[in-house]
């Protein structure tokens, strides 16, 4: 009966009337805009692992700009992607919905018109709109996320993995700033979007520049590509500051909800890995997430409560004192974020957290034809307190890990463990709530792109 309810507020939620997507670029509005509410600066970061992060306990100074709003803010310490997916998280932010209920399973799977966005809801409150991307799997066409946006600026031009297109953190961040300024006078919801910790990493000078003798020791003992990446971190960090700071010569920080959060991690060789998508590995989704408004938000808060990026979309609607939506899978946690630490009834100490991925990465990517997207994980689980549960949905094979104990070296449960019936449970909830998706939207060279990364066969 709860599987049938939720399907009927799911079928009633795409059932309202949006806003059609618009193509890449300026979209044009036929509403109004109108003042009122706080500005909201979304800023969300690529492939950026929590514990690369300054205020999360790095030794190097990887983030000074983001330890810095951290520091007069709230910071997040148990925060977790629901799929380690660069277009399916974001429309998860988007939408407050897991992966399987809003349909955007993979990269280069759409967000359904039919959903209702963040930038959606802005928009029909009166906000001016923006976007600016700098991944390519965050194009309208793949990603279906321009919904609600004014401008949806996906311009990429530098080419990486042959095909793929994407443009660093000094190239989207002057955009962002020029409008910010032209719409300073107006109620905004900037959305900047940095690509740069994403492979292949480069070397930025930033990082190497600020390093002091004790520091530069530190770095001997630190793989080559793991220094790349942290380097990547610092430049994204260096122009996330330079954002910032014309938000405050704009004389607008204390009317602006700013939140930093990333789409996932990325493991640097645990467990005999390097990326992300095919598994569930804490450092690939454990993220930050981070957010500060003066005067409204209680600067220096540490929330130890297990979140996802489901509560982002409640959260920030609650904040700027905008509806919650009809249906979300996330919670409202404004309540954490204002200094009221009273939990709601039934805490969230021991809230359960799910995660999943879906099958893509793949080494012959020569191949042309793409299958149907599955509605099935290839991984599924979640966290409740220390203990993290996946279940292997092809090898039929569960494990469970005490993270305050052994870790993920450990399987609890034990790898001779038949169907566990937890296992089952999952896919019977993924099932019952799942939208059918298929590539219909993404043109050749967009295939082409996905191929390239291995996120489809």
């Amino acid at each position: 009966m709860n599987h049938i309810l939720k399907i009927l507020t799911i079928a009633c939620l795409f059932a309202v009337p949006t806003l059609a997507p618009g193509a890449a670029g300026a979209i044009t509005r036929a509403t109004p805009h109108v003042a009122g509410g706080a500005n909201l600066l979304l800023i969300t970061l690529d492939t950026t692992r929590v514990d690369h992060l300054g205020c999360y306990g790095y030794a190097l100074p990887t983030s000074p700009v983001i330890d810095s709003v951290a520091g007069r803010g709230v910071r997040f310490t148990r925060a977790l992607t629901q799929i380690p997916l660069t277009g399916p998280a974001h429309a998860t932010m988007m939408t407050g919905l897991h992966p399987h209920e809003h349909g955007a399973v993979r990269n280069g799977v759409p967000l359904p018109p039919e959903a209702r966005t963040l930038a959606e809801r802005l928009s029909d409150a009166g906000y001016r709109t923006g976007a600016f991307l700098s991944g390519w799997t965050l194009r309208a066409g793949l990603s279906g996320l321009d919904q609600g946006f004014d401008l949806y600026d996906d311009s990429m031009q530098d080419r990486y993995h042959l095909v793929n297109t994407q443009r660093f953190a000094h190239q989207v961040t002057p955009p962002a700033r020029t409008w910010m300024k032209r719409h300073a006078g107006e109620r905004f919801f900037l959305w900047v979007h940095y690509f740069d910790p994403h492979a292949p990493y480069v070397r930025r000078p930033e990082l190497f520049d600020a390093l002091g003798p004790d520091t530069m020791e530190a770095t001997r003992s630190i793989a080559p590509r793991t220094l790349k990446y942290d380097s990547e971190i610092r430049h994204m960090d260096d122009q996330i500051g330079s954002l910032l700071a014309t938000l405050r010569a704009l004389g607008l920080e204390r009317d602006t909800l700013v939140v930093i959060v990333a789409d996932h991690g990325e493991a640097l060789g645990e467990h005999g890995y390097v990326g992300h998508g095919r598994f569930l590995y804490e450092e690939i989704v454990r993220i930050p997430l981070i957010a500060a408004w003066p005067g409204r938000i209680t600067g220096g808060i540490t929330v130890d409560a297990p979140v996802g990026l489901i509560d982002l979309a409640p959260t920030i609607l609650s904040l700027l004192d905008l509806p919650l939506p009809a249906f979300t899978s996330g919670i409202d946690l404004s309540h954490l974020l204002t200094g009221d630490r009273d939990e709601p009834p039934g805490g969230l100490d021991d809230r359960r957290v799910y995660f999943e991925t879906y099958p893509g990465a793949r080494k012959r990517f020569w191949r042309i034809f793409s299958p149907r997207v599955t509605r099935t994980p290839i991984l599924i689980g979640y966290r409740q307190g220390t203990l993290k549960y996946v279940y292997d949905t092809r090898r039929k094979t569960a494990f469970l890990h005490d993270l305050a104990g052994e870790g993920e070296d450990v399987n609890l449960i034990g790898r001779q463990a038949e169907l566990n019936p937890m296992g089952d449970d999952l896919l019977r909830w993924v099932d019952a709530t799942a939208r059918s998706s298929t590539y219909d939207m993404a043109d050749r060279e967009d295939l082409e792109r996905l191929r390239s990364l291995g996120y489809i066969h």
